[in-house]
């Protein structure tokens, strides 16, 4: 969640409360799918799926994609790792999704190839309207590119695309777009540098064409 900085003037916000109290925020809208059939996943996923051993990650696959989530091969998916609304959520092959991963799939979470999200990571599409007192949901985007790696403890925010073969250090908080081939960490985040291996390796980044 990323609330931004509001403006309030007390004798309009004291009156405009009084109509939208809290009695108008408990129906909170809940994205397509509806209540029930969110219910009836996380019910499967904790009884067929979050004991399971880390053996039996084809059915876990498949317990996604049941409910419409496009999973590619060989992908895993830890037992322990919590995925909200899948029907939004799109997972490229040979990705790998570490424990207690929280991906909350309030808006479209599109993640490519080759990635490695690490334990206690979270992906938060969920943002709110803070001009209006109801405070409504306003899902985003976050889309992952090919062979990232996000570190222990990342934050993804709202609205968020992280170009190819980037690095998020542990614990960094992202809020803006990383291009292809950076290193980032901290809160902002900060960029270090560019990932210099990648040249040294002969593998393509935007600024270095492909030998031939």
């Amino acid at each position: 969640m990323t609330p931004g900085p509001v403006n309030f003037h007390p004798k309009q916000s004291s009156t405009a409360m009084q109509k939208t109290g809290p009695e108008h925020r408990r129906n909170i809208p809940v994205p397509d799918g509806g209540e029930i059939l969110s219910a009836l996943w996380r019910i499967t996923w904790l009884l067929t799926a979050r004991w399971t051993p880390n053996a039996l990650n084809l059915w876990r696959r498949l317990l996604l994609r049941l409910f419409g989530a496009r999973v590619g091969s060989r992908v895993f998916i830890h037992p322990s790792s919590t995925i909200r609304y899948p029907w939004h959520l799109s997972i490229g092959d040979r990705t790998f999704i570490h424990h207690r991963v929280l991906i909350d799939c309030n808006g479209p979470v599109s993640i490519g190839q080759d990635n490695h999200i690490s334990q206690y990571t979270h992906l938060c599409t969920e943002t709110r309207n803070y001009t209006d007192l109801r405070m409504q949901i306003l899902p985003q985007p976050i889309t992952l590119s090919d062979r990232v790696w996000l570190a222990a403890d990342v934050f993804i925010g709202p609205g968020v695309s992280i170009g190819s073969d980037t690095i998020v250090g542990a614990r960094a908080s992202i809020f803006s777009d990383l291009p292809d081939a950076v290193i980032a960490v901290g809160d902002g985040p900060t960029q270090i540098r560019a990932r210099d291996d990648l040249a040294q390796n002969n593998v393509a980044t935007p600024d270095t064409p492909p030998s031939n």
